[in-house]
This record gives structure tokens, C-alpha cells and sequence, in this order.
């Protein structure tokens, strides 16, 4: 058998939740916990609730009891996802955005092939070339003539010089021989002069000898001897 008490608590929270929010609004809340006054005797104003600022109201009236709850509950276990609703219409387009900031330069690409070569376009029309350019032409290539016949000439004249130079070094070279020769000869000639000179000298001193020593004397009628030559030094 249910009680009178939980009978007027439920009929209490169904009042409760029945009450416009402006009514609830209107008392104050402490710590967020909401006061009322359940009417738990009085026939059949029985059951009647009344929302005050605390517990102590409720004694100032015979037959009510103070009940109270919070005005947020406790947090409930998660309920099991729904399942999707129908995708909605597409929204209208936006107004565009502010422009963003310019971004850095990307790095240069890989060479792409070298594409196929292209037709052969049309001969153009002849040139025509100024009188005056060609007497330009004309008198340039008389003047590179002249020079090139003055060039040849030089050259030749070059190689005759070559000539004659080799023609002097071999007669200098043919000098260089005789000299050497005469030389030789000078030499040569020096030796001897040298060892005659010697020779000349020994003698000398034995003639002397001989008239010194009285051997000959009155014998031989020999004249006065030179004195001795000078010895000879070659150069």
C-alpha cells in the first residue's frame, strides 16, 4: 500500500513540473535548491504545494510539511546514440571571404620535353641592297687585295733576308775555322821558336866553356860568343 507522504511528494513534483517557469522564477534559490510547503492535511486542499524561500515557512501554517530538491539534478548515465537523421537541404551560398595573404613563390618545376619542331615557313622576298653599301663592299675589297699583294711581298723579302743571314753565319762560321787553324800554326811555331831558343843557349854555354878553359886557345880563332837569348814564353 503506497504511503500519503509519497502520494503528495508525487503529486507535489507533478505540480511542480505543471507550475509555469515565471512562478519558479519569481522565488528566490539558495545554493540551487528550490523550498516548498506540501499541504499534507486539509481535505481537499490536500496535496497543495507552495514554493517559499525555505523550510522555516512552512511552519508558520498547520498541516504542511517542508520538501525541496535541486534544480539541477545529477548527471545521467549517456543514452544510446540515435540513429542519423535525413541530411538537411543545402544552406544558401555565403557571402565570400576577405581576401588571404599572398603566399611565397613555389619552387621552379622540372623542364618539360622539348616539344616537336615546327613547319618550315615560306621563303620571304629578296632583299634588295642599297647602291651605296655596295660600292663600300667593292672599294673594302680592293683595299684587302692591295694589302694581301704588300703581305706576299713583305714575305718574300723576309725569306730573301733569312737567306743572306744564313749566308754570313756560314761565313763566319767558315772564319771561325781558319782562325782556329791559324792558331794551330801559331802555336806551333811558338814550340819551336821556344826549344830553339834553348838550344841556341846550350850551345853558347859550351863554346864558352872550351875558351874558358884555355884548351883551344891558340888553336882555334873563335870569335866573341853572344850573350845568352832570352828564353822565349808563348802566349
Amino acid at each position: 500500500m503506497v504511503s500519503a507522504g509519497r502520494v503528495a511528494v508525487t503529486a507535489a513534483l507533478v505540480l511542480l513540473v505543471a507550475l509555469p517557469a515565471t512562478a519558479v522564477a519569481k522565488q528566490p534559490l539558495r545554493g540551487g535548491v528550490i523550498h516548498a510547503c506540501l499541504l499534507v492535511k486539509g481535505g481537499k486542499a490536500r496535496g497543495a504545494l507552495r514554493i517559499v524561500p525555505g523550510a522555516r515557512s512552512c511552519k508558520a501554517r498547520r498541516g504542511e510539511r517542508a520538501v525541496s530538491w535541486n534544480v539541477t539534478g545529477p548527471t545521467g548515465t549517456p543514452g544510446t546514440p540515435g540513429s542519423a537523421g535525413a541530411q538537411g537541404a543545402p544552406g544558401s551560398i555565403g557571402a565570400p571571404g576577405a581576401r588571404g595573404p599572398e603566399g611565397s613563390s613555389g619552387g621552379s618545376g622540372p623542364t618539360g620535353p622539348a616539344g616537336a619542331t615546327g613547319l618550315v615557313g615560306a621563303t620571304g622576298p629578296a632583299g634588295e641592297v642599297e647602291q651605296a653599301l655596295l660600292d663600300t663592299i667593292q672599294s673594302q675589297s680592293t683595299q684587302i687585295a692591295a694589302l694581301t699583294a704588300s703581305v706576299d711581298s713583305l714575305s718574300q723579302e723576309l725569306v730573301d733576308v733569312e737567306g743572306a743571314v744564313a749566308g754570313v753565319e756560314g761565313d763566319v762560321s767558315g772564319l771561325g775555322g781558319a782562325l782556329a787553324a791559324v792558331e794551330t800554326t801559331v802555336d806551333d811555331a811558338c814550340t819551336q821558336l821556344s826549344s830553339v831558343t834553348s838550344q841556341v843557349d846550350k850551345v853558347t854555354a859550351v863554346l864558352g866553356g872550351i875558351t874558358v878553359s884555355g884548351v883551344l886557345s891558340g888553336l882555334l880563332s873563335i870569335p866573341a860568343l853572344p850573350k845568352a837569348l832570352n828564353s822565349y814564353t808563348c802566349k
